[in-house]
């Protein structure tokens, strides 16, 4: 028995392309749409009546088969036992064929198709073994019916011969449909990160002059009066803290902590005390515990010292609480600098990524057009 999707062949010779604007292509896919709907339509309607001329030529043939009596040749019992049981589920078998032909109702030629190989095919299945088991004694009759079967799907393959391009042509308008509505999204994609771009665009040209704006301050700043002060000043500060840091060592060197140590060695808490001053002897301009261990004279000294050199430091606080519009200036120059590499960076980003939008563009309308060539149509962009 022939198989139904046995008609695929290679296309014929084509006559000339016709050419379709691409703001016209999807006006033009609902009405090839329609027309693929009336081709699909006629072709099933043709379908059925084969079907029903097909069945009704069956029916009277099992009626025929039905009739067939083997009771009065001259064979073995056992052997028309066994006909006559395996004719009377193959008549089953053809009737079963029959209601299931009548119920297809599919309204898409694929699907219609494909419902009806998987009938011819349970059928050939599940009748095969009472169809050779009947035909051992009964031939003429079965095989009219089998003629009939074979001219069925031969007429039902040269149907689907001729209509072929339905199930291609159906399949390649849909894929152009679908590629079509991507166009929009990608174009919407394309105009977003645009956008984007120029706003990024716009911003490093801002940061720009604002590198220059703070590059010409720097300058004049640098010539003013007002940054000399600040840069004697620096320097004051500099000075100062190690005049500092000098007044605290000579305190330091002023106690004689090797013999603190050896006299007081075994007390743990008075050696912590030492050793806390002698690693770190700055904490004399807070703390007085250390006074205890001491000379009064020693104290004395410290006393006047400590006072010396937290006046000292105060004074130096109170300069660089001031701040530094110098310092300052730079560091928003540093600040914008590194603004004006990361909108760099990100003009970058956006610029690749309109470029792989556009190429994906284009891809998409050489997928339309390989699509449409295939319909023998050519698509003008």
């Amino acid at each position: 028995m022939m198989g139904i999707f046995d008609f695929f062949r290679q296309r014929k010779e084509v006559p000339d392309k016709e050419e379709v604007n691409f703001g016209d292509l999807q006006s033009w896919i609902l009405r090839k749409i329609k027309e693929e709907e009336e081709k699909e339509k006629r072709t099933i309607e043709k379908i059925k009546s084969l079907i029903i001329e097909f069945t009704q030529r069956l029916d009277k043939q099992i009626e025929v088969l039905n009739r067939v009596d083997v009771t009065n040749k001259r064979e073995e019992l056992r052997l028309k036992d066994i006909t006559m049981k395996n004719k009377e589920e193959y008549q089953n078998r053809l009737s079963g064929l029959i209601n299931d032909l009548k119920l297809i109702n599919q309204n898409k030629l694929e699907e219609f198709v494909k419902h009806l190989n998987r009938i011819f095919a349970e059928f050939k299945r599940e009748s095969r073994i009472y169809y050779e088991r009947a035909t051992i004694l009964i031939g003429r009759e079965i095989g009219d019916i089998k003629e009939t079967l074979a001219r069925f799907l031969t007429e039902l393959n040269n149907l689907l011969e001729k209509n072929k391009d339905i199930f291609s042509d159906s399949k390649t308008i849909s894929n152009i449909e679908s590629q079509l509505k991507e166009i929009p999204e990608i174009d919407k994609e394309i105009k977003l990160a645009e956008t984007k771009l120029n706003e990024r665009r716009n911003r490093k040209i801002e940061l720009e002059k604002e590198i220059v704006k703070f590059e010409k301050e720097i300058k004049e700043k640098q010539k003013s009066k007002e940054y000399l002060e600040e840069k004697n000043l620096k320097e004051k500060v500099v000075s100062e803290k190690k005049k500092v840091a000098e007044e605290i060592s000579f305190l330091k060197s002023k106690i004689d902590f090797k013999s603190l140590k050896n006299k007081y060695h075994t007390n743990d808490k008075k050696m912590e005390i030492i050793k806390e001053y002698e690693a770190n002897f700055s904490i004399i301009l807070d703390k007085e515990d250390i006074f205890c261990f001491l000379s009064d004279e020693e104290v004395a000294l410290l006393k006047e010292k400590r006072e010396k050199i937290k006046k000292e430091i105060k004074e130096i606080e109170s300069i660089e609480s001031k701040g530094d519009s110098f310092v300052l200036l730079t560091s928003e120059k540093i600040s914008i600098v590194s603004a004006l590499k990361n909108s760099e960076q990100e003009i970058k980003i956006t610029e690749q990524e309109i470029e792989r939008l556009k190429n994906t563009l284009e891809l998409t309308k050489q997928e339309i057009s390989k699509s449409a060539d295939l319909l023998n149509v050519k698509v003008l962009f």
